[in-house]
């Protein structure tokens, strides 16, 4: 009864930002929630547990395990968006890691100290590549639609050219 109400079109405008991009055929719509969840799981760490190693290692391992799910589920129904969860979380993962490697070599060392530098680049490396990631996904997603909206309306026009040669009696 309540699944018929998912598919009727009130329901979907005024829902949409909440379900939309998920694959609704395979029943993953409601995967935003599992997103929500870890979400909030990661920011009760930060508000609950004092200890900073704690915090990342616990969010390692839960990230680790959302990796695993987003990989195995791919909830998203297109691939491009499966593609970067993923990779997003493999780059937070990554960079939790990389996080860790701060406690095991401190500072004190100056060969720690070069280690530390070259690990903070390589982070920063890494979530600058995300973020052009994301850029260049973003300017292929808008070409798509300028493209398609394009042809929708080389389509219009066609149309209505072949109702005004109708008109005309041609």
């Amino acid at each position: 009864k309540r699944r018929n109400k998912l598919k009727s079109i009130t329901f979907r405008q005024k829902y949409a930002y909440i379900f939309n991009g998920y694959d609704g055929n395979r029943g993953w719509q409601w995967w935003e929630s599992v997103v929500l969840l870890r979400k909030t799981l990661i920011s009760g760490l930060a508000v609950f547990v004092k200890d900073g190693f704690t915090q990342v290692y616990v969010a390692t391992v839960m990230m680790s395990i959302a990796l695993v799910v987003q990989v195995h589920v791919r909830p998203y129904d297109s691939a491009r968006m499966n593609f970067l969860e993923a990779a997003q979380l493999t780059a937070t993962l990554v960079t939790q890691m990389g996080s860790v490697l701060f406690w095991r070599y401190p500072d004190d060392d100056p060969a720690n100290a070069a280690f530390g530098q070259v690990l903070t680049y390589v982070l920063i490396l890494i979530n600058i590549g995300m973020v052009a990631v994301f850029a260049i996904a973003g300017v292929l997603a808008l070409k798509e639609r300028y493209v398609a909206n394009k042809q929708a309306a080389a389509a219009v026009m066609e149309r209505m050219a072949g109702l005004a040669k109708k008109g005309n009696g041609a």
